[in-house]
């Protein structure tokens, strides 16, 4: 374990005492109280045993109301309890006068308590003619619990009864047309008419279900009703119906303005998120996550990796387990992510789990099993079909390059080294095995989940615990992921205080191998299970005598790699009650994420075989705290006038290590990582460490005249040790108005409009994810001759700056025809400035590159989002959703004059074609923008004037060599390669879009040939209920990106040689003579160093539109008398279906890729296929 220094702390109670400057401030807002307004002010009681003029003290003091009354009305005797919760006062009034014998008239400011008029007396056992007994069962509607001890009474009468622990009630001499009033502390008080019934069953409300009425914001809840900025979200039943291992694959397409890539399907791996496009060069645009009121920035907690081939991004994130989650809020434009100042840069999702209840516990269990599968195949060829390859390509120029002496499985295919096939006798290629490799390396996997949670309460106190576990298989072979979920929530509130404490710990494990590599040596489990050649000439699982190959299988049965991961966070939150009204609240949170990368790979492989084995063990550990302590006011006046108020001074602080040892030639692999000490040779030993400290001010007003004309203004300082003292603080302001047009009387008559509301809103936030200390200058060590010393390791730029987006948007929101049809739009517009980037600087400063403030970058679009409900009957519902976004993203600036600059990104690839050689940042495009030549179709053999000899004289044209072998001169008109390649039939011609006249291609000819940023994406989604059956399905879609597709080199023969394969697709349409094609080339050349297959242009360019049906769900719900006969409250199964198909032209796995590089996501290096999966479940409750 890492040792932690507790400065931070001891930093953090020193701050602790500049919120008294706020507290006075904001305690003059309690002379405000006085002006409330008796109709619209809200009620908030929550108290075990209440007598009447208790109740009445309660009410006088909080609405600025008088009760008038005759002391022989008040029964001193009755007690009951209250609950309450932002309810309008006669609400209030209704709820407890109905447990009475009272009744209330309302004069003005004045309620007149009477007795209610007696009931006619009737004989004993003897019931009325009109009246009947009325018995039942009040449950809890979500998890079917009976209720104990809630209140049934007869509306308007004195006559009451509390049921007992199974539920039930029984009232006697009721009216047939009276009015029953059901109540219990914690849930929504209900009204039901008898109407005859005898017998009735009852469904109370949960009171925290009304939080489906609200959306959670930065540092607390509005209503959705009176939210003046752009939020969008999910609820609880989402993540129910897809009962995904991952809350963010859940949200891929739901919500409008979300962008969700998932480029691996490894299990555990994570999932980019953009909200609204991409703001930054520097580094990443991932949102905030906010979990139960814990920040979580995932670029802060990266996860310890050797960084031996591109294996699966690993994200803290995926710790938390879907089953607790009950909602999720995005906040899309800067007046609602602008209270979080720079951490809010790129939005924020803000996720809160489950609660406790009020009332006996209630435990819940929930439990899959499923199967997944590779959901596509890319046809290679088999091994009649490769041996025909291999003979066409002995007849390749070059081939002296791989003379039969180089690789000994070759000689002996080829029985003593004869090189022509023809000669092979039938039963030396008979007798080979065949395999498909995609075949043997994939499986179909097995998936598991298990969640079982508690909640309940008491009137000060509730709680809310949960245990879950995953394993997933991956449907690559040795490849699975497990996790452990664990989580307690605890409120308690009583008088004037509240307390709440959260605890959640995890612990995930990752078990796999080094997936793809650089291409050549270093090849990964996924290239080579496509690209090694069907027919085996040895031991499959060994590897390759020459050349650094191995058959596909070693990289399984000699590797040995897992990563593990616990995360543990906690946060505590105690308030006060000051004045009504007026709360001083503070909050302490902090996480903790260590991690271990252990990986060997042996000598049979190809990361281990010139290095005759190699070993790495990798630790990390991330620690993020924060503290917020805050002063809040709201009052309610006589005119229908709100006000609330915030403000809050934050602490946030982070420190990450890491350290990383890899060891060679170890003559004993049989304890691999276990034993370091075997390997020989240190090949690294290295360490690092980063730390980050912020301070924060902030301040927010919600204001709300006559509840139609809304107004949200806030302020945030932020203060960071990323910049120098002189701009150490950035201030990010925010502005927000609302209309709801519907409240006005001229549109209240508009008997279809249910409700229309206009937003507008400008806000500012910052950027400072950059390295640390990037301002001063950083020393390395340096020999000269043969001293050791200190030199200047970075160009330091005291000037550094916060970088800042401002965002406007407009939006709507319209409902009608009560509610059947809801419509949300946005249209806005972001704008970055001064961005943070790592620019490359004049070499005469004696450095490379600078961290400087250059460029501008702007992000527009619209967003829409439908809803309706199509049928709505008692036995069938059919409801349908549709999300639509499209953002465009425009370099406005790079700085320094600069029009074109290279990505700087890493050059992890599958081949030869770089992604540095590919992407490029210019002005007037969008972040995401693809450079090279394009295609002007295939050399045909009309395009040369006839060939040479190797002497370079013109020779006859002899019919016996053939074609492949001669050295072809191209007519003069026709665009010469020049220098990048050789011209000859079948290989790429390349426009001449620079005109030069000698009519040669050059860099000069390169030009956009692509974005990887989609025109639009969103999701299409149904659901039908047919009584106690329920049908979902859900598509995604993306519109107009694309990829460039770098695997594609070498599935058609970028890498001729007697170890590889190629698609059947390109054998079958490649060029040759008979099939003078203009759009699919020859395969490559040998000599692939100068192929001009081996350069970017728009050939590997492909669309990446595609429309996938992402889930399907399917649950029955037995029956309440079967459950009461099983002893449960309530059971469902289910059958859920993930990634059934995809309706795509891209010829990869999948049409989402991920390159790992924000500034070209569109770059395939061999993802991790998606997988296709089937759950069936149950889920109980108890």
């Amino acid at each position: 374990m890492l040792a932690y220094s507790n400065r931070a702390a001891r930093h953090l109670l020193l701050k602790m005492v500049l919120i008294m400057k706020m507290t006075i401030a904001l305690m003059l807002f309690g002379s405000l109280q006085l002006f409330a307004a008796v109709n619209a002010q809200k009620i908030s009681i929550e108290k075990d045993q209440v007598s009447i003029k208790e109740f009445l003290k309660i009410i006088e003091q909080k609405a600025n109301v008088e009760f008038v009354y005759r002391d022989a009305v008040i029964n001193r005797n009755f007690r009951s309890p209250v609950s309450l919760k932002n309810v309008p006062l006669k609400e209030a009034l209704d709820v407890f006068f109905s447990r009475t014998d009272l009744s209330y008239e309302l004069i003005d400011n004045m309620i007149v308590l009477k007795k209610r008029a007696p009931l006619p007396e009737t004989k004993a056992g003897i019931t009325l003619p009109d009246n009947i007994m009325v018995t039942g069962v009040v449950t809890d509607e979500e998890t079917q619990a009976p209720l104990y001890g809630a209140t049934v009474a007869v509306k308007n009468t004195a006559r009451m009864t509390t049921t007992g622990r199974d539920g039930r009630f029984q009232l006697r001499d009721v009216e047939k047309e009276a009015v029953l009033v059901i109540s219990y502390v914690g849930y929504t008080t209900l009204e039901v008419s008898v109407a005859g019934q005898q017998v009735m069953a009852i469904k109370l409300k949960g009171a925290e279900r009304k939080m489906e009425d609200l959306v959670v914001i930065g540092y607390g809840t509005v209503k959705k009703r009176d939210l003046t900025g752009a939020v969008a979200g999910i609820k609880e039943n989402v993540l129910q119906e897809t009962k995904g291992s991952s809350f963010l694959n859940s949200m891929q397409g739901r919500v409008a303005g979300l962008q969700i890539t998932t480029g691996s399907g490894e299990p555990g791996t994570g999932s980019k998120v953009l909200i609204r496009g991409a703001n930054s060069l520097a580094g990443s645009s991932t949102p905030l996550f906010v979990i139960d009121g814990v920040q979580v920035n995932e670029s802060e907690a990266p996860i310890a990796s050797s960084r031996f081939g591109k294996s699966a991004q690993r994200n803290p994130l995926n710790s938390i387990n879907p089953a607790d989650i009950v909602s999720i809020d995005v906040l899309k434009d800067a007046s609602a992510t602008a209270i979080y100042g720079s951490r809010g840069a790129n939005g924020v999702i803000i996720v809160t789990t489950r609660q406790g209840k009020t009332g006996e516990p209630v435990i819940s269990y929930d439990g899959n099993v499923g199967i997944a599968y590779r959901s596509k195949t890319i046809e290679m060829l088999n091994g009649d079909e490769w041996l025909d390859y291999r003979k066409d390509w002995t007849l390749m120029p070059d081939r002296k390059r791989y003379e039969f002496g180089y690789f000994t499985d070759w000689l002996f295919f080829l029985n003593a080294g004869e090189r022509d096939l023809s000669k092979l006798e039938p039963r030396d290629v008979y007798a080979l095995p065949e395999y498909n490799w995609q075949d043997e390396m994939y499986r179909t996997a097995i998936s598991t989940a298990h969640n079982l949670s508690v909640t309940g309460g008491t009137n000060y106190t509730k709680y809310s615990a949960s245990l879950g576990y995953n394993k997933e298989q991956g449907i690559l072979e040795k490849n699975d992921y497990s996790r452990y979920n664990m989580r307690l929530k605890m409120d308690h509130s009583k008088n004037r205080f509240r307390f709440s404490l959260g605890l959640s710990s995890s612990y995930s494990q990752y078990n796999g191998a080094a997936q793809s590599g650089d291409g050549y040596n270093n090849m990964g489990i996924l290239q080579t299970a496509l690209i090694s050649k069907p027919l085996v000439f040895s031991n499959p699982l060994a590897v390759q005598t020459q050349g650094g190959w191995k058959m596909p299988t070693a990289n399984l049965e000699h590797v040995d790699k897992t990563t593990a991961s616990p995360n543990v966070s906690a946060n505590t939150t105690l308030s006060y009650r000051i004045l009504n009204g007026l709360y001083l609240a503070s909050t302490i949170s902090g996480t903790i994420v260590p991690s271990k990368t252990a990986e060997f790979y042996g000598k049979e492989t190809p990361w281990g075989y010139y290095l005759k084995g190699r070993a790495a063990i990798s630790n990390a550990s991330w620690m993020g705290w924060s503290n917020t302590n805050s002063l809040s006011y709201n009052v309610a006046f006589k005119n229908k006038t709100k006000l609330d108020v915030l403000t809050a001074f934050e602490l946030n602080g982070s420190r990450y290590e890491n350290n990383v040892i890899v060891k060679s030639n170890f003559d004993d692999e049989t304890t691999g990582i276990y034993d370091l000490d075997k390997g020989v040779i240190i090949q690294q030993a290295s360490s690092g460490a980063g730390l980050m400290k912020a301070a924060s001010y902030l301040g927010r007003v919600n204001y709300s005249i006559f509840n139609r004309y809304l107004l949200t203004a806030s302020i945030r300082a932020d203060g960071s040790d990323r910049f120098g003292t002189a701009n150490r603080w950035g201030y990010f302001p925010s502005a927000a108005l609302a209309w709801i047009a519907s409240d006005e009387p001229f549109l209240k008559n508009w008997k279809n409009l249910e409700s229309l509301k206009f937003r507008l809103s400008y806000g500012m936030t910052g950027n400072s994810n950059i390295p640390e200390f990037r301002y001063l200058t950083r020393m390395g060590n340096a020999f000269y001759g043969d001293q050791l010393g200190l030199i200047p390791a970075s160009m330091p730029n005291p000037e550094l700056k916060w970088e800042t987006t401002t965002q406007y948007n407009l939006g709507m929101d319209l409902s009608v025809f009560g509610g059947v049809v809801g419509v949300t739009v946005d249209l806005y517009d972001k704008r970055t400035t001064d961005m943070l980037y790592e620019a490359i600087i004049p070499s005469q400063s004696g450095f490379k590159t600078q961290w400087q403030n250059l460029g501008k970058i702007n992000n527009k679009g619209i967003e829409l989002s439908l809803n309706t409900r199509n049928i709505s009957r008692s036995r069938f519902e059919w409801n349908s959703s549709l999300t639509f976004s499209s953002n465009r993203n425009r370099v406005v600036d790079i700085g320094n004059g600069l029009k074109v600059a290279p990505i700087g990104a890493n050059s992890w690839s599958s081949s030869y074609i770089k992604i540095n050689d590919v992407g490029r940042i210019m002005v007037g495009q969008p972040i995401g923008i693809m450079y090279g030549y394009r295609m002007d179709g295939i050399y045909q053999m009309e395009d040369f004037d006839g060939w040479v000899d190797k002497m370079g004289v013109r020779a006859p044209n002899d019919p016996d060599i053939p074609w492949q072998e001669r050295d072809w001169v191209l007519k003069k008109g026709i665009v010469d390669p020049g220098n990048l390649g050789k011209a000859r039939p079948g290989t790429m011609k390349f426009k001449n879009l620079d005109g030069s006249a000698d009519n040669k291609i050059t860099e000069a000819d390169k030009t956009i040939i692509g974005r990887s940023d989609p025109k639009m994406y969103g999701g299409i989604g149904n659901n039908f209920k047919y009584k106690n059956v329920e049908f979902g399905f859900f598509f995604v879609y993306a519109l107009g990106g694309k990829i460039f597709n770098s695997t594609k080199f070498e599935l058609e023969g970028g890498f001729p040689g007697e170890y590889y394969n190629i698609t059947r697709d390109f054998w079958n349409n490649r060029w040759t003579p008979d099939n003078p094609t203009n759009t699919r080339p020859a395969y490559s050349d040998p000599g692939y160093y100068n192929s001009l297959a081996a350069l970017p242009s728009d050939y590997y360019v492909e669309d990446a539109t595609f429309l996938r049906l992402q889930n399907v769900h399917l649950s029955y719900t037995i029956s309440p008398t079967l459950a009461k006969k099983l002893g449960v409250n309530s059971c469902k199964f289910y059958y859920v279906a993930d990634n059934l198909f995809t309706v795509t032209s891209y010829s990869g796995y999948t049409p989402e890729v991920d390159s790992g590089s924000p500034l070209l996501t569109g770059f395939d290096i061999i993802g991790y296929p998606r997988a296709t999966s089937h759950k069936v479940g149950v889920t109980i409750n108890f």
